[in-house]
């Protein structure tokens, strides 16, 4: 696979990607478990009548009475502890379908079930689902995230490279060297807690693994609504990390679940979509005097056009000079963060293309707002592929490489990935209105555009 396409790469986004483990066996389980409220779980009931509402920042699960904690993050509302609702039906050689780590319920108590993957998206159908959604295992009214909503919560909180300290719990995790050296910020009271997960990483017949060192949550792409492609995100030490599931993993592999509740989608981010553009101005680059049009977003000063500094491991679209001009150049990763930009302004951070995001609706909605609304971009679906410009930042379908010129822009972020030479890259497409988080190394040539120091 080259690691220039990255149409070609849409599952390898984001951090390490792992083709998992072999199937592993486990038959025992702890069947059900006392909750807080002294009840017990049971997943063989379907009577359930009423969504399970949010009142004083708790979430009463209305099958089992349970109580969770809740929070607003950006334009989303997850429960802010993991599910602990127990589904019981027996799935592949095992007596249940969501286990207590180590088959303890103190466990269960203190950091909720580790699900199979059929138990994760209800299988067996036991509750009512939206037919754009994949409901699994959550209370009415709120849904197993896809890969989209996680994205949106890591760059809502800060970026890929700081979200595993800002989501994680303040104690519980390990240490790795120093006292407290392992804990999380919990700045936005997500509680990410190390509850670990069941593999067969270290025992071929599979074995509880890592609690107090790693959290892992299930999820799932929504383009094969369907048939959902399982993945699990785990956060561990300072990564972020997806991995796609293998059919013969995904039988026996259990991990966490993290509910997000429903939002119609006509109210989604409706306060900002018509957007605000900011101050503009200009800028001469005095390396070759090209002048660039700039936008002022919020706290930040942006370049609003890609660009264009003629340099070591760069070139135009398609090799055409004309393409040049009206896109920008593209750049390798080397040149995009030591030579692209002028003095004063600099390759911006996962971080500061998140800052960016969300002062603009969101990542659901930050394409629209931002892709430019010229003819530029090729029509899917009988409608123009841009966006609204609502802010005067002007993005055009300038592809990468050689490839999807006038379908999708990428742009570099000046942040690599832990233990990795690929860096993140921003992508927006023709066909929808959200940013898409990406990974590409050093074969890679992409747009550049620069923030003001």
């Amino acid at each position: 696979m080259q690691d220039s396409c990255i149409k070609c790469r849409s599952l390898l986004f984001v951090a390490l990607f792992i083709l998992l483990f072999s199937a592993c066996t486990d038959n025992g389980s702890q069947a059900e478990d006392d909750n807080d409220d002294g009840k017990v779980s049971s997943g063989t009931s379907t009577d359930e009548k009423n969504i399970s509402e949010v009142k004083d920042g708790f979430l009463i699960d209305s099958r089992d009475g349970h109580k969770y904690k809740v929070v607003t993050i950006g334009n989303q509302t997850w429960m802010a502890e993991n599910l602990n609702y127990a589904y019981l039906e027996p799935m592949y050689g095992n007596d249940s379908s969501s286990f207590c780590y180590n088959n303890d319920p103190s466990y269960c108590k203190k950091y909720g079930r580790l699900y199979l993957w059929d138990a994760a998206k209800d299988n067996a159908g036991r509750f009512n689902s939206n037919e754009n959604i994949v409901r699994g295992v959550c209370p009415l009214g709120w849904h197993l995230p896809t890969r989209d909503e996680w994205e949106e919560l890591l760059l809502t909180t800060g970026g890929f490279s700081v979200a595993y300290r800002t989501l994680k719990s303040k104690t519980g995790w390990k240490d790795k060297k120093e006292p407290n050296d392992n804990n999380g910020t919990d700045d936005f009271d997500f509680s990410v807690l190390p509850a670990g997960l069941f593999s067969n990483i270290y025992d071929k017949n599979g074995v509880y693994d890592e609690e107090g060192e790693k959290a892992a949550f299930w999820f799932y792409t929504k383009r094969a609504l369907a048939s959902p492609t399982p993945y699990f995100l785990f956060l561990k030490d300072d990564n972020v990390v997806y991995v796609v599931v293998s059919s013969k993993t995904y039988q026996q592999l259990k991990v966490s679940v993290r509910c997000l509740k429903d939002v119609p989608m006509e109210n989604e981010n409706s306060e900002k979509s018509k957007g605000k553009k900011g101050k503009s101005g200009s800028f001469t680059d005095s390396r070759d005097g090209k002048t660039y049009k700039t936008i002022h977003i919020g706290s930040q000063t942006w370049m609003a056009e890609n660009m264009n500094y003629e340099t070591g491991n760069s070139n135009c679209p398609l090799d055409s000079a004309g393409l040049c001009d009206e896109f920008g150049r593209h750049y390798g990763f080397s040149a995009a963060v030591d030579s692209a930009c002028p003095v004063g302004w600099h390759l911006p951070s996962d971080h500061e293309w998140s800052v960016l995001f969300n002062e603009v609706g969101g990542v659901p909605i930050a394409g629209k707002m931002l892709k430019s609304s010229t003819d530029d971009w090729i029509y899917y679906d009988g409608v123009r592929g841009g966006g609204s410009d609502a802010y005067g930042f002007t993005v055009l379908p300038a592809g990468e490489r050689d490839e999807s010129v006038w379908r999708n822009a990428f742009f570099w972020s000046s942040t690599k990935m832990s233990n990795s030479n690929d860096a993140y890259v921003m992508g927006m497409s023709f066909i929808d209105d959200r940013i898409t988080v990406y990974k590409c190394g050093k074969n890679c040539t992409l747009s550049v555009r620069c923030v003001e120091d």
